[in-house]
């Protein structure tokens, strides 16, 4: 059999055009194939609209022997991914009743009556391959022409994903010549310039592990990838030679986050923690709390937004409120020891600042932050200055309160 090595990506929704919504599903794709050393030659957004959908079919066929096709399979007017795409093939829509029983257990399951709309997602395309879809209402189906493979699966991420795994995989298995093992290592705390001058001379070097710097807004990927017969051999080594060049700024591997790292310091430790946040707004608590198994370590968290709330459930002094205002470092340090004390957790983590857009000053501008932490013969308060958006400051205040607390259990 020939092996198949380039890809194309037609991700359909006019949400998508219209900046509604992020696509994220072209780049797990891509991420997804080039695992098995399948190349992704182009991707292509269009909206809702039948001609549009031909048209990027037809180009996709010429440059690409593997064409998956996201979006426009739900049950309402403006899905029409399946009768277009039915159409181009030629294939008459069939009802399936297992298919029908399948969706109105799923409701059932949720608690929900099944509308009656839903009952167009058991019509699939006679010439189709059913690709069963675990967590969702819409199938996915594959089609065949000539050497060319067609994957059509739902926009919802979570749906293809499962998909893509449990079944497109089996697939790329048989169709890849040798798979790409790959292995990311997560930092943060770092800028891109700081972090590639510690490990540009080891990059120089590499003859047979390539490497991606992939930046995101609360921290930096490296990722690495080998084809070599001996890849895990050589990427295991990779792992432990950049984790000693990096130290402490490297939080995770692949899968893992830094909340997940953190939970594990917690409980190898045996402490137990509580939060006090104002500008995060319980995002800590949010994050911490993601990781399954939490109880063991997680006790309490308070939203103290305003300075009564402060004074009154944690009770930082009102004097300091006033002479220091709510952002300092004084505050933070006050928010961290008095939620320790309220719940009797080994440790206290707070966060107070100014996420913006309004709010700033010459003195405390948007952006800043201070991050309280408190532990038995420990309190102190750490400063951080970011940028203008809310969202992002919320997210990057998070991120640096959790990394703070690993940086100083790890050097407990």
């Amino acid at each position: 059999m020939d092996r198949m090595k380039n890809a194309g990506v037609i991700s359909i929704g006019n949400e998508l055009l219209s900046g509604r919504v992020v696509n994220t599903n072209s780049t797990y794709i891509s991420q997804f194939l080039k695992q098995y050393g399948i190349s992704v030659n182009f991707i292509i957004t269009i909206g809702d609209d039948k001609s549009a959908i031909i048209q990027a079919i037809d180009a996709c066929r010429l440059h690409a022997d593997l064409i998956f096709i996201t979006g426009g399979l739900g049950p309402t007017h403006d899905d029409i991914t399946k009768t277009t795409i039915a159409e181009y093939f030629n294939s008459k829509l069939v009802f399936h009743e297992d298919i029908l029983n399948d969706i109105r257990d799923l409701f059932r399951r949720r608690g929900k009556v099944m509308s009656e709309s839903n009952v167009s997602q058991a019509m699939i395309p006679d010439k189709a391959q059913i690709i069963p879809n675990p967590v969702g209402t819409a199938q996915g189906m594959k089609f065949q022409q000539k050497d060319k493979t067609f994957y059509v699966m739902p926009g919802v991420p979570i749906e293809m994903e499962r998909i893509l795994i449990d079944s497109v995989s089996i697939d790329m298995e048989q169709l890849s010549e040798a798979r790409i093992n790959t292995l990311t290592i997560h930092t943060t705390g770092v800028p891109e310039s700081e972090l590639y001058g510690k490990i540009e001379n080891w990059i120089s070097i590499q003859k047979q592990i390539g490497i991606s710097i992939l930046p995101h807004f609360t921290h930096i990927d490296l990722v690495l990838y080998s084809g070599d017969t001996d890849s895990l051999t050589l990427l295991d080594i990779a792992k432990r030679q950049l984790a000693e060049k990096l130290g402490e700024i490297v939080y995770g591997y692949d899968d893992e986050t830094l909340e997940m790292d953190v939970a594990n310091l917690l409980i190898d430790k045996k402490m137990t923690i509580a939060v006090a946040e104002s500008c995060t707004g319980g995002l800590i608590t949010d994050r911490l709390t993601n990781v399954s198994g939490s109880s063991a370590y997680f006790i309490l968290g308070v939203v103290t937004y305003s300075n009564e709330s402060k004074v009154l459930l944690i009770n930082v002094n009102p004097e300091t409120l006033k002479r220091y205002g709510a952002v300092s470092s004084e505050t933070a340090k006050e928010m961290a020891l008095g939620v320790r004390k309220l719940s009797g957790c080994d440790i206290g983590l707070s966060s107070t600042g100014i996420a913006g857009p309004p709010g700033g000053s010459d003195e405390k501008p948007v952006g800043l932050v201070h991050v309280g932490l408190s532990m038995s013969g420990f309190l102190e308060s750490f400063e951080f200055r970011f940028l203008q958006d809310r969202i992002m400051n919320k997210q990057l205040f998070s991120q640096m309160a959790l990394n703070q607390l690993r940086l100083t259990l790890l050097r407990e």
